[in-house]
């Protein structure tokens, strides 16, 4: 190793783990239509869902992918180093709505079974590609379904900000990320997500990046170091973690008034909480779109459960069963474009072959094409990892020696006098 070579960090597959989980549940949830392995989820049990673990895993990522650059090469090279990412970023995005809106008009004209353009709200974009184009290239027309990427960029641009205010002060990072949380709630800060609105009634981005950001921070922060996780495995943090779950549960029911009288009177201690003001406090509309404390809480509590029980236990990420979910997490924004258009391709073949998009869906079909398309995403992570590794760039077999008698030998060459040190090759 020459002297100039550092040592790279190991990469911790916990992360890729739970970024892989997180990918195949964004793709159950989003497959177009009734998908009833969508019951069977975390976020049918509780507050949070795959979306925390995604936006928090970014951003524990992302600590670690640029925080070191910061460290080495200046916070200018930081600085552009994220800016490239948001760049890659920005044309994944505009190419996964390209994508499914292309999806959207196959689907419509060949299939006659929806109306997929409408159904996906995209109608506008059609009707009105001067103005909706444009938009789309800005970021000012964000339809739902395509608002995780746009709120990853946002994410993305704030951390120059708040690696400058670490320098300052680490208490002025925290207050940053505070003060951008709190400006979504007490002044609702957003982004337009539609040139021309209906009734000119205003439309924001759905995944608001200034709620998000106490999220993807938290992660960032963790990552860096900047806070230090606690002991895992502690017994009392156990316990509250536990019934934070646990009460999460009734809760989640009530919020979304499936909860039965039975119920209710099973958690005579929680009455109290079951008034009309209590629940605006609790579960206000928007506590998806700009992050809702209490999701954050849930989130970190179903964490340190999953992190304390695979302590000690780290070896079984690496059995053969778990290793296509980490290398899936590993190649996480191509298998995060992948899950979201071929859960819209998996829901418009399920109309087809499993039910109309009105009509009970044949589960063991429904089964059978959530298996298939789960497999293509373990595939496609293979084959991009594959290309990342960049093999044409391996050192080739040395040629076999020419000893043919006709041809005369040659002499070695000279050796230098010193050798000079070889560049690294470029990245």
């Amino acid at each position: 190793m020459s002297s100039t070579t550092m040592p790279r960090t190991p990469r911790d597959v916990r992360l890729d783990f739970f970024r892989g989980l997180a990918m195949f549940i964004i793709f159950v949830v989003h497959v177009k239509g009734f998908n009833f392995w969508a019951l069977y989820i975390p976020a049918a049990f509780g507050h949070s869902s795959a979306i925390e673990m995604f936006v928090f895993c970014s951003g524990f990522a992302s600590a670690m992918a640029f925080g070191s650059v910061f460290e080495k090469h200046g916070f200018m090279i930081g600085s552009a180093r994220v800016v490239f990412r948001m760049w890659q970023v920005y044309w994944a995005h505009i190419g996964l709505f390209l994508t499914i809106a292309v999806l959207c008009a196959l689907g419509t004209t060949y299939l006659n079974t929806e109306d997929y353009i409408q159904r996906l709200n995209l109608t506008y974009f059609f009707e009105n590609l001067d103005v909706a184009l444009p938009a789309l290239m800005t970021l000012r027309y964000v339809p739902n379904l395509f608002d995780i990427l746009p709120m990853y960029i946002a994410l993305l641009a704030a951390i120059p900000f708040v690696v400058a205010a670490y320098r300052v002060h680490p208490w002025a990072a925290f207050a940053l990320v505070i003060l951008m949380h709190a400006s979504a709630w007490i002044f609702d800060v957003n982004f337009s997500a539609h040139p021309q609105p209906p009734n000119d009634t205003p439309i924001y981005w759905f995944f608001n990046p200034f709620g998000w950001s106490l999220c993807f921070f938290a992660g960032f922060f963790f990552g860096r170091g900047w806070l230090k996780p606690p002991r895992l495995g502690d017994w009392r943090l156990l316990l509250i973690c536990a019934v934070i779950v646990i009460v999460s549960l009734p809760l989640k029911q009530w919020y979304f008034n499936r909860i039965s009288p039975e119920e209710i009177l099973l958690l005579q201690p929680f009455l109290f909480l079951f008034t009309p003001e209590v629940k605006e406090v609790l579960f206000p509309d928007r506590w998806r779109s700009d992050h809702h404390w209490l999701r954050l809480v849930h989130f970190l509590a179903l964490a340190y459960i999953c992190l304390s029980f695979l302590e000690g236990r780290r070896h079984w990420l690496e059995s053969v069963f778990v290793k296509p979910i980490v290398k899936v997490g590993q190649q996480a924004l191509a298998t995060f474009l992948l899950s979201l258009s071929l859960g819209w391709a998996a829901g418009m073949l399920m109309d087809v072959l499993a039910g109309g998009p009105r009509e009970p869906r044949d589960p063991w079909m429904v089964s059978a094409i959530n298996i298939a398309c789960f497999a293509i995403m373990i595939a496609t992570a293979y084959v991009v990892g594959w290309f990342k590794s960049q093999p044409w760039r391996r050192s080739s077999k040395p040629a076999a020696a020419d000893n043919r008698p006709d041809r005369p030998e040659q002499p070695a060459p000279a050796q230098p006098a010193k050798a000079m040190p070889q560049a690294a090759p470029a990245e």
